[in-house]
């Protein structure tokens, strides 16, 4: 009789314990990065978490992964171009550490970047030389306000030089070197105090009735 009751008491508490350890699994998946992960949340809710993140904790790879896969919508995938650059591209790193972090985008294309040269309007950086400044419009065939990311590197890099190096591409040790003087973000809604410091954010009022 009492060897049946400890061995009631006993099976009762391993049930609590994988109770507990399942309730845990599951809060664990219930975390922004998992939402931001999960390609079936709605862009209104995936923005707001966005805009809450905290310093970076995560890969870059979180983001390259996204931003490079088809099962997510365009939206999806340019947000996370975005907060790739936003959140581990750094002033001061080479091309070559960019590629890295970049990791293959088969999300750019090459009709989708220019070099500014002449000064049209408002762009998010400080300065426009020394160096060569390169536009990159992420999905720009999307509806809506155009985001883009502004990168000044230093010395003059052709176009042509400056694809290779970001689709992994080989090209002289110099071009690889180049470091990145500036970085600037053309993108809608989202405030400073979030990410790198050194990225400057060029706020346009985000309007949810855009999207969906």
């Amino acid at each position: 009789m009492l060897v049946e009751r400890i061995r009631s008491h006993y099976l009762t508490y391993i049930v609590l314990i994988a109770t507990c350890l399942g309730c845990a699994k599951k809060e664990d998946t219930n975390t922004p990065l998992s939402t931001i992960a999960n390609e079936k949340v709605r862009y209104k809710e995936l923005v707001k978490v966005v805009q809450k993140l905290g310093p970076a904790t995560e890969s870059p790879k979180f983001w390259s992964d996204i931003a490079n896969s088809t099962e997510y919508t365009k939206l999806h995938r340019r947000l996370a171009v975005v907060e790739l650059f936003r959140r581990h591209a750094l002033s001061g790193m080479k091309l070559s550490h960019l590629v890295q972090i970049l990791d293959n985008p088969v999300w750019l294309e090459d009709s989708n970047v220019r070099i500014i040269t002449i000064l049209a309007g408002y762009i998010p950086l400080k300065e426009l030389s020394p160096g060569t400044v390169f536009e990159i419009h992420v999905f720009p065939e999307l509806t809506g306000l155009e985001w883009s990311i502004y990168l000044r590197v230093s010395g003059k890099i052709r176009q042509d030089d400056f694809l290779k190096v970001l689709h992994g591409q080989e090209v002289e040790q110099e071009i690889i070197d180049v470091k990145i003087l500036e970085i600037g973000l053309g993108i809608p809604g989202f405030g400073d105090g979030v990410g790198q410091t050194d990225v400057n954010l060029y706020i346009i009022p985000y309007d949810f009735n855009q999207q969906n």
